[in-house]
C-alpha cells in the first residue's frame, strides 16, 4: 500500500482505492465477485453485467474499474470505465462510463452511507493520474449528480444532458389507483387480441428455462428482422455482432447472476412479437421489445408490455420495474419517472484545463449562433 492509495475522511475512516483492468476487477476470485446486494442484482451495475459488456463492447485489459476498498479489504464502491478518443479531432484522452443503449446507466455504485466518501476516493485517485482529460458519466441518477457537484467541484463537474426515465413501482404499498391503466384502455387491448385470435392460433409464450433460453433469443433475433425497426431504422441486434454477443451473455448466465426472460407472441407457430426482460430480485427490467410490422395494428408490443407489468405488480417480490425508456408512450403504465443526467469532468493538467477551455469557446460560439437575429429599430 502506497501513500497515493490512501484517504481519510473526517479522521476516521480509511479508504484504499485502486485503479484496476476491468479484467482484474472482474476476475471470479476478484474484489468485486464477493459483493451482496444491490450491486450483486442489479443491472448495468452488478460485476455479471460489466462483464458481459467489457466481453461485448469494451477492451477488458485496457479499460479501468476503480475500486474503492475499507482498511478490511471490503468493498465500499466502484466505478467502472472505458477508454475512448473524443472532442474535436479526437484530442480528448476521455474516460467513459460503460453506459450504451443497452446499459443505460453509469456503473457507480457505494455501500449506503458511503457515497461521499467513495466519489471523493474516486475523483481524487484519478486526478493524480496524467492519462486522461475527460470524464463523460452518462445515465448518472440525480442523487449521484448532486453528490459529485458537492463533492469534487475542482474537477469542474457539469451536467450536459437530463432525462427521465419511465418507471413502475410495484411494490403493494407503492402501487395506487391512478397508477393502473384505465379499463377502456384494457378493453380495447383485450379486444385487439380477440380480433387476431379470431383468424388463427395466438399463443403468449413466457420462457424462463435457461436451456431454452438462447435457442429462443436466436428465433427472437430472427423474428426481430421482421418487425417495425427495420421499417423505421431501428436497431436490430443481428446488425451488429457486438450487440448480439451481449445479449446471448446475458442470457447465458441464467440461473447465476441473472433471471431473464423472453416474452414471445406466436401467431400460427410464428414468432410476431418479444420482449426481453430481466426479472431480478426486487427489480425488474424491459431491455428489448418488438412487433411484427404486418400485424402493427393488434398492438402485439404493447400488449406485451401490459402483460409484464401486470406480472410485475402481481409478483411479491418486485419493487419496480425499470422501462430503460424515456419516451411519453410508456406513460400509458407507468407510475413515474426518475431523473437521470449525463455529467462531464476533467482533469487538473495543463493540456485538459486547454481543451476545457477550448471546448467553453466553441459552446458559447454554437449558442451564439443559434440565437435568434434581433432585428434592428
Amino acid at each position: 500500500m502506497t501513500r497515493d492509495d490512501i484517504h481519510y475522511f473526517g479522521g476516521t475512516t480509511l479508504l484504499k482505492t485502486r485503479m484496476l483492468t476491468a479484467r482484474d476487477a472482474l476476475a471470479s476470485d476478484s474484489y468485486l465477485a464477493s459483493l451482496t446486494g444491490v450491486a450483486e442484482t442489479h443491472p448495468t451495475i452488478c460485476p455479471a453485467w460489466l462483464g458481459a459488456y467489457y466481453r461485448a463492447f469494451g477492451n477488458a485489459d485496457r479499460d479501468p474499474v476503480l475500486l474503492v476498498q475499507r482498511e478490511d479489504g471490503s468493498t465500499a464502491g466502484y466505478l467502472a470505465l472505458t477508454r475512448r478518443r473524443g472532442g474535436m479531432g479526437n484530442l480528448s484522452r476521455d474516460l467513459w462510463s460503460t453506459t450504451n443503449g443497452h446499459s443505460q446507466y453509469t456503473a457507480l455504485w457505494a455501500q449506503e452511507g458511503e457515497e461521499a466518501n467513495v466519489v471523493t476516493a474516486i475523483f481524487e485517485t484519478l486526478g493524480r493520474r496524467n492519462d486522461w482529460d475527460r470524464i463523460y458519466l452518462q445515465g448518472l441518477p440525480e442523487f449521484w449528480l448532486d453528490v459529485i457537484r458537492a463533492q469534487v467541484p475542482h474537477y469542474h463537474p457539469a451536467v450536459v444532458h437530463q432525462f427521465e426515465n419511465r418507471m413502475v413501482a410495484a411494490g403493494p404499498d407503492a402501487i395506487l389507483p391512478e397508477h393502473l391503466p384505465s379499463k377502456k384502455t384494457l378493453r380495447k387491448l383485450r379486444g385487439q387480441m380477440r380480433q387476431l385470435s379470431d383468424q388463427g392460433i395466438l399463443q403468449l409464450v413466457k420462457t424462463t428455462d435457461p436451456a431454452e433460453l438462447g435457442p429462443t433469443l436466436a428465433r427472437y433475433i430472427s423474428a426481430e428482422r421482421n418487425s417495425w425497426k427495420r421499417q423505421e431504422s431501428g436497431e436490430l441486434l443481428a446488425d451488429d455482432p457486438a450487440v448480439d454477443a451481449f445479449y446471448y451473455d446475458i442470457v447465458a448466465q441464467a440461473g447465476r447472476a441473472f433471471r431473464p426472460t423472453i416474452w414471445t407472441y406466436e401467431y400460427e407457430g410464428d414468432v410476431v412479437a418479444g420482449l426481453l426482460m430481466l426479472e431480478n430480485p426486487a427489480e425488474w427490467v424491459m431491455l428489448k421489445v418488438f412487433y411484427h410490422a404486418e400485424y402493427a395494428r393488434y398492438s402485439l408490443g404493447r400488449n406485451l408490455l401490459f402483460a409484464a407489468v401486470a406480472a410485475a405488480r402481481n409478483d411479491a417480490t418486485c419493487i419496480k420495474l425499470d422501462t430503460f425508456s424515456h419516451l411519453a408512450k410508456y406513460d400509458s403504465f407507468a407510475s413515474h419517472a426518475e431523473c437521470h443526467g449525463d455529467l462531464i469532468g476533467w482533469n487538473g493538467g495543463l493540456r485538459a484545463r486547454s481543451l476545457r477551455a477550448a471546448y467553453g469557446g466553441l459552446s458559447r460560439l454554437r449558442a451564439y449562433r443559434l440565437k435568434p437575429s434581433q432585428s434592428l429599430v
